[in-house]
């Protein structure tokens, strides 16, 4: 596989996890990267599996829960910054700017994925008189890279809701450091009023319906997706998915099946019948639990639109407390 510039960029960081894998370090997963590039058709074709309910459901709970940001950062007259942490195809994004009252908004999004960028501002490009749109290339996962790039671009005392949805916040193996450290750099920022909107898929005891979402060969290739561009053969293993009960989320792992040694440049790494790689993780917590997250990690909750097996929260930082709807 001929490698793009953005792949090669990543390729170091690809190997340096797959060894903390390899010994037993199961910290950081390869999620992000399967969108670069070609993974981008294949999530793009993932929103319209039948099976792949997540999105259609958030579709629906974002039309319920405009109200309740038009009543906080949609009635203000403060200028308001919106920071979408992965946008995607756009159309979530386009909805919630299409749905404030607020005529004043500068929208930022950010994506370690030119091409998921370029869907993105492709599906905006209609909102041209709603907001000021800007589209910036940035791991924001990295929150160290996301703080340097977000610093020159945010104003003071202006209004600030960030968005996380999908499964944005869901893909990260630790949920509660990932929101601290994001409570941490917004409160850097010193916005006049901070509002975060998470989507989460709920956990239910159903383990086959949930994992019917993600056992389709559309996925399959999305995952595997990082492992193709380092070359490795996807005929030398196997994907598993499986529902981890005990921590209520969806794994998605790749073992090797036959030995293989993979040669990089000076790099080379020996996998073993057996070894196992941990592709991705999507949690999928239960109401009570990501509302004990939220809480720990410094945010308060502020509104919940819940939907059977989907919700959307919408939280304040814990220092700027609002009534709350819920």
């Amino acid at each position: 596989m001929k490698l793009t510039a953005a792949q090669k960029k990543y390729q170091t960081q690809i190997i340096s996890i797959i060894q903390q894998q390899l010994a037993s370090n199961y910290s950081h997963t390869l999620t992000k990267f399967s969108y670069l590039d070609k993974g981008t058709n294949y999530f793009l074709q993932l929103m319209d599996y039948p099976e792949y309910h997540t999105y259609h459901n958030e579709i629906h709970l974002i039309e319920k829960i405009i109200p309740s940001l038009n009543k906080t950062v949609g009635s203000s007259k403060k200028q308001l910054e919106i920071i979408d942490l992965g946008p995607g195809n756009g159309k979530k994004s386009a909805m919630v700017l299409s749905g404030l009252s607020t005529n004043s908004i500068n929208y930022k999004a950010f994506d370690i994925s030119k091409t998921m960028l370029n869907n993105a501002q492709k599906t905006h490009q209609t909102l041209l008189n709603i907001a000021a749109k800007k589209y910036y290339l940035c791991d924001f996962t990295n929150l160290k890279k996301l703080n340097k790039t977000l610093h020159p671009l945010t104003a003071n005392n202006t209004n600030m809701l960030i968005m996380l949805l999908g499964n944005t916040l869901a893909n990260e193996p630790d949920m509660y450091v990932f929101l601290t450290n994001l409570k941490s750099l917004f409160t850097s920022l010193q916005s006049k009023e901070t509002f975060l909107l998470i989507g989460i898929e709920l956990y239910s005891e159903n383990s086959i319906s949930i994992i019917n979402q993600y056992d389709n060969n559309i996925n399959r290739d999305l995952t595997f997706f990082p492992l193709k561009m380092l070359n490795i053969n996807k005929d030398s293993g196997k994907i598993v998915i499986t529902l981890n009960k005990s921590r209520q989320r969806i794994e998605e792992k790749f073992i090797f099946t036959s030995n293989q040694q993979l040669n990089i440049g000076e790099k080379t790494i020996n996998f073993q019948n057996g070894d196992e790689l941990l592709l991705s993780v999507t949690n999928k917590p239960t109401l009570n639990t990501i509302k004990k997250i939220s809480k720990k990690s410094g945010w308060h909750v502020h509104t919940i639109e819940q939907g059977k097996k989907q919700a959307l929260i919408y939280l304040t930082l814990a220092n700027e407390i609002l009534p709350s709807t819920h």
